[in-house]
């Protein structure tokens, strides 16, 4: 079953009434460690970004097949992109005119990130300075009633959740305009990915911040997650959003 079907949307929604029961609902669909891992290497591929000020050096970092799709390469329907994303890992796209940055994995999710207005970038390359005013790096944090439980929760993650349980299709929304985007297209060798994670020290995890510690450190609890990423350091009492 597909994260972002109908019927995905509909059991998600029917079955989840808090993080946890999500989390089980996702193993239970054997979808879980791959979906986490996927995200993981999206804030990994962002963080990369961010440190080294051009996304176009990122991808030396990780063994990927790597594609570049040029502004205007795209129909305004977004379907020739659709059609690739369905065998990529990650697609980043970045709007040249609006300092937007789009990302969205293989299994359907998909958030967008907005640059200060005013500040707009180069698609060809210019550093990207402002990650952060999204809250992919904040601590802001977001109070909302999720499956009628009320939860507080840092910005980032509740627009990532917002996307999961909301739209089935990404590119439904109408702004920005993805056929003037320019998109970064990764195929990720995620056994070697997985080893670069590993060796990631915990100043660096912490870094990472938005998926690392939704998604590695909120989910130890379940086995066959902590055995995937292999976390040898403990959980504190800040660390858990739900408390």
């Amino acid at each position: 079953m597909r994260l972002y079907s109908r019927e995905g949307r509909e059991l998600l929604r029917a079955e989840c009434r808090n993080f946890w029961d999500l989390a089980e609902v996702m193993d239970e669909l054997g979808i879980l460690d791959r979906t986490m891992l996927i995200l993981t290497t999206a804030q990994y591929v962002l963080w990369l970004t961010k440190k080294l000020r051009y996304i176009r050096t990122a991808y030396n970092y990780i063994d990927t097949s790597f594609l570049i799709l040029e502004p205007g390469t795209l129909p305004a329907s977004g379907k020739t992109l659709y059609d690739l994303k369905e065998r990529m890992d990650l697609v980043v796209g970045k709007d040249s005119g609006t300092g937007t940055i789009c990302l969205y994995t293989r299994e359907g999710l998909g958030f967008e990130f907005y640059a200060p207005e005013g500040e707009t970038e180069s698609a060809y390359g210019a550093p990207l300075r402002r990650l952060s005013h999204s809250g992919l790096l904040m601590d802001d944090t977001f109070e909302a009633e999720l499956f009628g439980v009320k939860v507080k929760l840092p910005t980032a993650e509740a627009h990532l959740l917002h996307h999961m349980l909301t739209y089935s299709l990404p590119f439904s929304m109408p702004w920005p305009d993805y056929d003037q985007m320019q998109w970064y297209l990764f195929d990720i060798d995620m056994d070697h990915l997985l080893e670069l994670i590993r060796k990631l020290d915990e100043a660096d995890l912490k870094k990472l911040g938005l998926y690392t510690r939704f998604f590695t450190r909120n989910l130890t609890k379940i086995p066959r997650l902590q055995q995937l990423y292999e976390l040898d350091y403990p959980i504190s009492e800040q660390d858990l959003w739900w408390k």
